[in-house]
């Protein structure tokens, strides 16, 4: 069964596959930089009438918390990455990865990047805890969970 991409049940199973990441447990375990926020823009021509934010409290290699949030309260997070949605589908789908995209602009980072750079390894743990979600896009094919 797929979860529609931006759902609560998406961001709930996102936090799961998270917490059951040995890799990112580990990469992460001295974390304390404060939560993540990822920010899906708005997209019309989808029917993603504002944009959305993924609340991720993440904790020395936890997720404590994840939630759909709004753009305002998205960019409270001391790290906030921006994105269109087929960047963030192009992330869950594997068809590349968060640091490079964030070097050629598809995806903005507000937050002090040689934080990010240090926990490169867990952002890649964060991006293929993702791809365990069988997600569901809008106006597209249905994505299967890897492994």
């Amino acid at each position: 069964m797929t979860v529609p991409f931006l759902s609560q049940e998406w961001v709930e199973a996102f936090a799961q596959a998270i917490n059951e990441s040995e890799a990112y447990r580990e990469h992460a375990a001295t974390w304390e930089h404060g939560p993540v926020a990822l920010v899906v823009n708005a997209a019309p021509e989808l029917g993603l009438e504002e944009t959305r934010g993924i609340w991720l409290n993440l904790h020395k290699g936890k997720c404590r918390e994840a939630l759909i949030v709004s753009e305002a309260e998205a960019e409270e997070a001391p790290f906030v990455i921006y994105g269109d949605y087929d960047q963030w589908r192009g992330l869950v789908e594997g068809k590349f990865d968060l640091l490079p995209a964030l070097m050629r602009g598809r995806l903005k980072l507000k937050g002090d990047l040689k934080v990010i750079v240090k926990y490169v390894k867990a952002a890649k743990d964060l991006i293929a805890a993702a791809q365990q979600v069988p997600t569901a896009f809008i106006g597209g094919r249905r994505l299967e969970a890897h492994g």
